[in-house]
């Protein structure tokens, strides 16, 4: 049997909202809120502004990690959204965000980082798949 040990969502937002996501302060306090539904509390978060008259920032609990890089001028935001936790679902960050956002379409991808194999004779075996 395989077993992830995280999960990880790259997401990227697009004909978001240009006023919303040009605010460091909202972008950071959207942020915070889809990471609400987590058990931990907020132990970093960090947002600044960027060049390109966008957001920079990331925020950190035990459960789950979200960071964003916005670009108004193209009315676009990615995302990383990643947990180490098998009761967080992600998802539920990326389904707040979008709407906050108010973006019009996203592509996403979740990655099953550190796919291991449970059992057969050890505990953790390294999967090749």
């Amino acid at each position: 049997m395989v077993h992830a040990l995280a999960k990880h969502i790259i997401v990227e937002f697009y004909n978001c909202n240009p006023q919303i996501i040009g605010d460091v302060v909202l972008i950071q306090q959207h942020v915070e809120g889809a990471i609400t539904f987590s058990t931990s509390s907020i132990e970093e978060s960090f947002f600044q502004p960027t060049p390109e008259n966008g957001a920079n920032g990331t925020v950190i609990t035990a459960d789950i990690r979200v960071s964003i890089h916005t670009w108004p001028s193209h009315s676009y935001a990615a995302v990383d959204i990643f947990t180490p936790s098998n009761t967080i679902d992600p998802w539920l960050a990326y389904d707040y965000l979008k709407e906050r956002l108010e973006a019009q379409y996203d592509s996403a991808t979740e990655l099953r980082r550190g796919q291991i194999k449970v059992g057969q004779g050890s505990p953790f075996q390294r999967s090749f798949l």
